[in-house]
């Protein structure tokens, strides 16, 4: 059995104005009567009513008849001034849901007619502005894609390994240098290629540890806040192979570094092994140290050696002179040999800029160097986790 049709709204409205109608109709017949009657005597008014009395099947006839002529008048107002206006709301909200809305049709009287054109201008003016906004999307998605195609050709061309994060820490680009660099930490670099470790989307924390990253983007944010030019800061760091990298971070803002009102959006991180260099200084420095350590005793006995000769050639004028001569050149040596361990100090101490390292790391890294020295038990005891200290970029 099918299932009933329930009626229209509008039908439902219609047939309770028509109802309306006719119930007034039968109430203003009955007043009517009612008025007449009691305005007559007695003996007109007993005549009225026996008069009409017989012949109520006519009024009820008549109320009838009115009533049809009350639903046909109701019905063509209905169809002329109501359901029109009706439609014409149902066709705009339809148009306003569909994605490709047609012009709407002229409802064929001159109030809704204009009343259509009016949406249907509202519908192109809606048309034209949504065309604008998709080319201006379309143009703006354009110039990102240029500059991130850009920046991703700049940085796969770069000598140095980088990586451009968000504020999450989540990677957005980086060049292969980095990747080469980075799977040195990857737990299978043979078979991922370092793809565990960084990689479109990885968080970077995986590969640094997140205080570290926290602790530089404050001090650039305070930079930013004194209206540096430049707001960068570097940190030293150990990976766990017992690598020294040194880290330089640097703000990306939006709107570009020039811009008035520019906010944080994401930050690039340079990265750069100071491993194998750290271990040529060191051993240039040892080898420095030896060499002037050996001067100085050489020189220290040769001038011994020259005095205690002295008194032997005190007879001799030019054993004298030799033995004097010998003496001032062991002094100009010492004197070259002290200045060449002051220039190799100074050297060291103003080579590599101090930087900020954990105390953790650099616990790790000093056992790290003391292993490879010397094969021996080392006992080290935990830093703590949030003890910052300002380091040679070399330790």
């Amino acid at each position: 059995m099918a299932p009933r049709r329930r009626p229209a709204a509008g039908s439902r409205q219609l047939r309770w104005a028509v109802m309306a109608g006719v119930a007034g109709l039968a109430v203003w017949s009955l007043l009517l009567v009612a008025m007449v009657v009691t305005t007559l005597p007695g003996a007109e008014r007993a005549t009225v009513v026996a008069l009409l009395a017989p012949r109520w099947p006519l009024l009820l006839l008549g109320w009838m008849l009115g009533g049809g002529l009350i639903f046909l008048a109701l019905r063509a107002l209905w169809a002329h001034h109501v359901q029109p206006p009706a439609r014409l709301a149902e066709q705009v909200h339809a148009m306003l849901a569909n994605p490709a809305p047609q012009p709407l049709a002229a409802p064929g009287t001159p109030a809704l007619d204009a009343l259509a054109d009016a949406c249907n201008a509202l519908l192109a003016q809606r048309q034209v502005a949504e065309a604008e906004r998709d080319a201006q999307v379309a143009r703006a998605s354009a110039d990102l894609a240029r500059e991130r195609n850009r920046l991703a050709s700049l940085l796969a061309q770069s000598a140095q390994s980088m990586v451009v994060c968000n504020l999450e820490g989540r990677i957005l680009l980086y060049n292969p240098r980095a990747r080469l660099q980075l799977r040195t930490l990857s737990s299978a670099p043979a078979l991922a290629d370092g793809a565990d470790v960084v990689g479109i989307g990885r968080s970077i924390y995986g590969v640094f540890d997140q205080a570290q990253i926290q602790h530089a983007l404050e001090r650039v944010q305070q930079r930013l806040q004194r209206g540096a030019a430049q707001a960068t800061a570097q940190f030293v760091t150990t990976t766990h192979g017992g690598r020294l990298l040194r880290v330089r971070l640097a703000p990306v803002l939006d709107g570009g570094q020039d811009a008035p009102e520019a906010s944080l959006s994401g930050f690039m991180l340079t990265l750069d092994d100071v491993t194998r260099d750290f271990d040529a200084a060191a051993e240039r420095d040892r080898w420095l140290g030896e060499a002037t350590g050996h001067i100085g005793a050489a020189v220290q006995m040769l001038a011994g050696a020259a005095s205690d000769l002295v008194p032997a050639a005190a007879g001799d004028s030019r054993g004298a002179a030799a033995l004097a001569r010998i003496q001032t050149q062991c002094a100009a040596l010492r004197e070259q040999n002290a200045a060449l361990a002051r220039h190799a100090a100074e050297g060291l101490a103003t080579r590599w800029p101090l930087a900020a390292m954990l105390g953790g790391g650099l616990v790790g890294a000093a056992r790290n160097r003391r292993g490879r020295a010397a094969l021996q038990q080392q006992t080290v005891e935990p830093a703590a986790a949030d003890l910052w200290l300002r380091v040679d970029s070399y330790l």
